[in-house]
């Protein structure tokens, strides 16, 4: 509902606007298409700011980093991962994995965090779905599980988000490259299942 494309008729380009609560992202392979397109909404809107064409990109968190040389857009979270990473800076060293084998093991006789820290781990997880969905699927297992326990959290899913957090600081700029030669399709459940069938 909140992307919107069309092929501009002078270049035969499509132009795409992302509209994300006041921020609009605005795409397209014509740059005439594109400034004609920015020129008629900063008429329509006085307090549209335009940020013109850049090669890198900061939006909603991700920097978007445009070669053009090589056609790869990559997609990163650095600046947000170091910020999840703040809040553990007792942690110390880096692994090589986000998980271990016993990932989804529960120990019943794990004792349950205080509250405090309960709230703590499922800020953090829900953070790290943030991140796991746009740009690390390398960590979406783990924290997947973790989301199965920020109700219930023990002592032993403290330990398994933290090792999580020691992976991510040792691959901070880690993020996906999407390069192509032609047409780059792709697609994502975005809606959550808000359809009344469920579809």
């Amino acid at each position: 509902k909140c992307v919107f494309n069309m092929v501009d008729k002078d270049s035969g380009k499509q132009i795409t606007v992302v509209v994300y609560v006041d921020d609009l992202l605005i795409t397209s392979a014509a740059q005439a298409a594109h400034d004609r397109l920015s020129i008629f909404l900063k008429g329509e809107f006085e307090s549209i700011t335009y940020s013109g064409i850049v090669d890198i990109l900061d939006y909603l968190g991700m920097e978007i980093s445009f070669n053009r040389s090589t056609k790869c857009v990559t997609v990163t979270m650095s600046g947000y991962t170091k910020d999840i990473l703040k809040d553990f800076g007792y942690l110390i060293g880096t692994v090589s994995t986000p998980a271990l084998p016993d990932l989804f093991a529960i120990d019943t006789s794990s004792i349950r965090l205080a509250e405090a820290e309960r709230k703590i781990l499922h800020s953090t997880v829900q953070k790290l779905l943030y991140l796991t969905k746009r740009t690390r699927p390398d960590i979406l297992t783990p924290v997947a599980f973790l989301t199965t326990r920020v109700l219930e959290a023990a002592a032993e899913d403290r330990v398994k988000l933290e090792r999580v957090i020691k992976y991510l600081r040792g691959t901070i700029d880690l993020g996906i490259c999407f390069s192509s030669t032609g047409d780059l399709e792709s697609f994502i459940d975005a809606s959550f299942g808000v359809h009344r069938d469920g579809k």
